[in-house]
C-alpha cells in the first residue's frame, strides 16, 4: 500500500545484500536470544534500510515482533530482496507449505512484510525499514479496536527505540529528504496570487475517486505511552489507488471527498498540521497524508526532539509578522507545531528553519498580525519519477554509506 511505497522512497535501492549467518559477536552479545531473531535483527539494523545499530532495544522490538519459528524464514530476507514462499522454503529448508503458512500469518496479523506480484505469479515478500515503513503497516488500522495487546507492546518497543535516537542518524541532511511537504491551512492562502493547486488540500483531493482513512500510528503509539495529546486520531489518509488497495485488504476504510475534507478541517482546526507527499502530477496515481503535532508526530519529533531537519520539504508559504498589529499574545506560540514563534511581553521573533508552512499561527492570530507569505527559493513538488531518482538517488546512497563507514570506525 501507498505507505509502505513512501519507505522505499521512490529511490534506487541499494545492492541486495547476501545471506550470511549472524555474526558471532552478536550472538555472544544476546546469548540466550534464538539466533534466527538476532538474525533477523542484523536485516533490519542494515544502513540499506535506515536501520539503527544494533542495540537491546531493537533486539527487544525483533524478539517481540517475531516468533522463533516466522525468524527461521524471515532471516533470509535481507535488505532490498523480494523472495518467493518457494524460494525461502528451498533456503529455510523446510516444506513450502509450512513457509506459505508462516508468511500468510505474518501477513494477515504483523502486516510488517511488503507484498507484491502479477496475477498469475508467485507472490513476493519484503523486510521494510522500520520506520518508515514497518512502524506505519503494523499500525495502520481502520478503527482501533483492532489493535491487540500485541500492537500496544510493539508501540511501547518501538517508542523506546525512537527515544534513544536510534534514526536520528539519518536526519543530518535535509536535502536527501524534503519527500513530505505541509500544506497551508486553506483560508490563509485562499485568495493568494502565488497559490498553486498543490497548495491547497480540496484541489488535491479532488483529483481522487477513491480516498481512504486509518488511525495515524504516531498517535497511537502516544497513547501506549502516556504522551497522547487527545486530539483527533483518525486522521491518516491515503489516494487513489493504494487507497483502493488499503480497503480491498481491510486496513483503512473507504470515505466520500466531503468526509475527507471535515476530517482534515476538524484536525486543523484541532491545531493538526497536514502534509502530503511532496509530489504533483497525473503520473503518480496515489498520495498519502496525514495530520500532526509536534508533541505526537515522529517526523516532526526529528526537529523538535532531535534537533534535526529531518523529512520535510521547505515550505512555499511562511508567516510574517506584522510587529505594529502583534499583541503578544502567545496565541501563535500555542498553535505552532515547531516551537517556532518566541513572544514575550515586548518582542516577537520567528525561526524559519523550523518552520514548516501550515499556517495554523495565522489562521487563529486574534489581531490578525500573521499572514502567509510565498517563499522566494520555493521548489514545486516532483512532478516526475525521473526527477526524484536524479536529485535524491545520490544524496540517499551517500547518506546509507557515511553511516557504513561511521560503524566499521565505531
Amino acid at each position: 500500500m501507498g505507505l509502505a511505497a513512501s519507505a522505499g522512497f521512490w529511490l534506487p535501492a541499494p545492492a541486495r545484500a547476501r545471506w550470511k549467518p549472524a555474526d558471532p559477536e552478536h550472538l555472544r552479545r544476546w546469548n540466550g536470544i534464538n539466533p534466527t531473531l538476532i538474525k533477523v535483527a542484523e536485516n533490519y539494523s542494515s544502513p540499506s534500510l535506515l536501520g539503527p545499530r544494533m542495540s537491546d532495544d531493537l533486539v527487544e522490538l525483533i524478539a517481540h515482533m517475531y516468533r522463533a519459528e516466522e525468524a527461521e524464514v524471515l532471516q533470509y530476507l535481507t535488505p532490498w530482496s523480494s523472495k518467493t514462499a518457494a524460494e525461502l522454503a528451498k533456503q529455510a529448508d523446510r516444506p513450502i507449505e509450512e513457509v506459505q503458512a508462516i508468511l500468510d500469518r505474518i501477513v494477515s496479523f504483523q502486516n510488517s512484510l511488503l507484498t507484491f506480484g502479477r496475477e498469475g505469479k508467485a507472490k513476493k515478500y519484503n523486510i521494510l525499514p522500520i520506520v518508515p515503513g514497518t512502524f506505519e503497516l503494523v499500525l495502520v488500522k481502520p478503527e482501533e479496536s483492532l489493535l491487540t495487546d500485541w500492537h500496544k507492546e510493539f508501540s511501547r518497543r518501538f517508542s523506546k527505540l525512537y527515544n534513544e535516537g536510534a534514526f536520528a542518524i539519518y536526519w543530518d541532511d535535509p536535502s536527501a529528504w524534503g519527500m513530505v511537504r505541509y500544506i497551508p491551512v486553506y483560508p490563509t492562502i485562499r485568495d493568494n496570487p502565488a497559490a498553486l493547486p498543490s497548495d491547497k488540500l480540496p484541489a488535491i483531493l479532488e483529483r481522487y475517486q477513491d480516498l481512504a482513512v486509518g488511525l495515524c500510528q504516531c498517535t497511537t503509539t502516544a497513547k501506549y505511552v502516556d504522551r497522547y495529546c487527545g486530539r483527533p486520531h483518525f486522521t491518516c489518509m491515503t489516494m487513489g489507488e493504494e487507497a483502493r488497495s488499503a480497503i480491498q485488504s481491510g486496513v483503512m476504510r473507504r470515505v466520500e471527498l466531503k468526509e475527507a475534507l471535515e476530517i482534515k478541517t476538524q484536525a486543523e482546526q484541532a491545531g493538526l498540521s497536514t502534509w502530503m507527499m511532496n509530489l504533483d502530477h497525473e503520473h503518480f496515481k496515489s498520495n498519502i497524508s496525514c495530520s500532526c503535532c509536534g508533541c505526537c508526530c515522529f517526523a516532526l519529533r526529528s526537529l523538535t526532539q532531535f534537533n534535526k531537519p529531518g523529512f520535510v520539504a521547505r515550505p512555499h508559504f511562511m508567516p510574517k509578522i506584522d510587529q505594529e498589529r502583534c499583541r503578544h499574545c502567545g496565541t501563535c506560540v500555542d498553535r505552532c507545531n515547531m516551537d517556532a514563534h518566541q513572544v514575550t511581553e515586548d518582542t516577537h521573533t520567528f525561526d524559519t528553519l523550523r518552520c514548516i508552512g501550515c499556517g495554523l499561527c495565522a489562521s487563529t492570530c486574534p489581531a490578525e498580525a500573521l499572514t502567509m507569505e510565498p517563499v522566494k527559493s520555493y521548489k514545486p513538488p516532483y512532478q516526475s519519477l525521473a526527477r526524484i531518482v536524479a536529485e535524491k538517488g545520490p544524496k540517499f546512497i551517500s547518506m546509507i554509506n557515511r553511516e557504513k563507514r561511521r560503524r566499521k570506525q565505531a
